[in-house]
């Protein structure tokens, strides 16, 4: 059933108009409300020449106007606000419970409750994918001893905003405004920093680098070599070919030309795969260019190779014939 606060007060007459004006600029207010279900103004003249106001607005429920008689702006405090107008003590705010059926004020046109209704919820669901994208590039581009505090703290300060939110359900727009342009901001501001500083090299696990570091060619040996066999990483995770051709049994050299700012390395194996035993492999490394010397198989086939930071992504074979 419906409830109804209404709000009985005398004001001077020449300061009716002023009262009942910033009462009606509140009507937009209280209509964006939940359980908002319309709004009334009647005023009187009293004996001593002032005038008697008497606001309703009726509510869905009981927790509707609970919810709205707790938070400001309310008719109650844009009255107050004319305190200097007011006869003194003639203030009084009461609750009713209505006992016939009001016609609610109109609700808008269908299609701008639909919109409303549609686009809303889209809304917040585009704006939680760009929060979450946003902070996954941010998180990426940092030290992973910074990145997991600073996950805790926005996890916290997310919690934070909700419950704000949650014991303030008549928050303003310039109140939302502000949150989101906070976010906005902090998320422009992190995405231009993880842009700069976004790229890491691959961490490789302790194993695989003992595992290169044990058939590695010693250090200061030459980086090139005349009539090497030459594969090269251009950039990113690729090898420039897939195939390298050489003749059984003889003596190969290999030179691998890591162009990129990314580990990698590459490994040769004595079989069709990498379960195969390993026949040599350069050094994990960046930016560098390694060359490395072993005897092919005396079997013709093929035989295979790949990087070990990125086995699956970067392979190969060696044609031996």
């Amino acid at each position: 059933m419906e409830q109804v606060q209404r709000v009985l007060v005398e004001v001077t007459a020449a300061a009716s108009d002023a009262v009942i004006g910033d009462v009606e600029a509140h009507r937009d207010v209280a209509r964006r409300q939940p359980g908002f279900r319309g709004m009334s103004i009647a005023r009187s003249e009293t004996p001593g020449g002032n005038t008697l106001l008497s606001v309703e607005t009726r509510w869905r429920d009981n927790n509707s106007l609970a919810d709205y008689a707790s938070q400001q702006p309310n008719v109650e405090s844009v009255i107050r606000g004319h305190s200097a107008e007011i006869v003194a003590n003639s203030l009084e705010v009461r609750r009713l419970e209505a006992v016939g059926e009001e016609e609610a004020e109109p609700s808008g046109p269908v299609y701008e409750r639909m919109a409303f209704a549609l686009f809303v919820p889209i809304g917040v669901l585009v704006f939680a994918l760009l929060v979450i994208y946003g902070l996954s590039r941010i998180y990426l581009a940092l030290n992973p001893h910074v990145a997991t505090p600073l996950a805790a703290i926005v996890a916290i300060g997310i919690l934070g905003v909700c419950g704000y939110i949650a014991a303030h359900p008549m928050i303003q727009r310039w109140q939302v405004a502000t949150i989101v342009g906070a976010v906005a901001a902090l998320l422009l501001g992190g995405g231009i920093y993880a842009g700069v500083n976004g790229k890491h090299p691959v961490e490789v696990p302790p194993s695989v680098q003992a595992a290169a570091r044990a058939t590695a060619p010693a250090a200061g040996g030459p980086t090139a070599v005349p009539g090497a066999l030459l594969i090269t990483t251009p950039s990113d995770t690729k090898f420039d070919k897939s195939e390298l051709t050489a003749k059984a049994g003889t003596q190969v050299t290999v030179t691998y030309d890591n162009k990129s700012d990314i580990i990698h390395d590459i490994r040769f194996f004595n079989g069709p795969d990498a379960k195969s035993p390993s026949l040599a492999a350069t050094k994990l490394g960046k930016n560098d260019s390694q060359t490395i010397t072993f005897t092919a198989p005396s079997t013709p086939g093929k035989y295979f190779f790949h990087c070990d930071a990125h086995p699956t992504l970067m392979t190969g074979f060696l044609i031996v014939n």
